[in-house]
């Protein structure tokens, strides 16, 4: 996992890329977290070797598109620091349900 910190863009705080599972996970400014899924492998590796390249404009391009899922995964705590949210998006890699689910 890499981050990428958005200090440029208006509506996406940070954005972190999963380059072999061909995911991100995009926090918004408005505090919403999104996790996508069957991003290009070839966008991601991108996106981590141009640093000029509007993060905004990628996420719009390579995440909002065909074969892409979107899964809102939270949002951003009132009762938790940036930080451990942070944290915890690093710690956890899938949600586990119960069986009666």
């Amino acid at each position: 996992m890499k981050s990428i910190k958005c200090n440029k863009s208006s509506a996406i705080q940070e954005l972190f890329v999963y380059p072999l599972e061909g995911k991100c996970t995009v926090m918004y400014n408005n505090g919403n977290i999104y996790e996508y899924s069957g991003v290009s492998r070839r966008a991601i590796f991108s996106i981590l070797t141009n640093d000029k390249q509007s993060i905004g404009k990628w996420v719009n391009h390579n995440c909002k598109t065909k074969g892409v899922t979107c899964e809102w995964t939270g949002h951003e705590s009132p009762w938790m620091s940036e930080a451990e949210v942070l944290q915890v998006l690093k710690e956890v890699d899938e949600v586990l349900l119960p069986d009666f689910v």
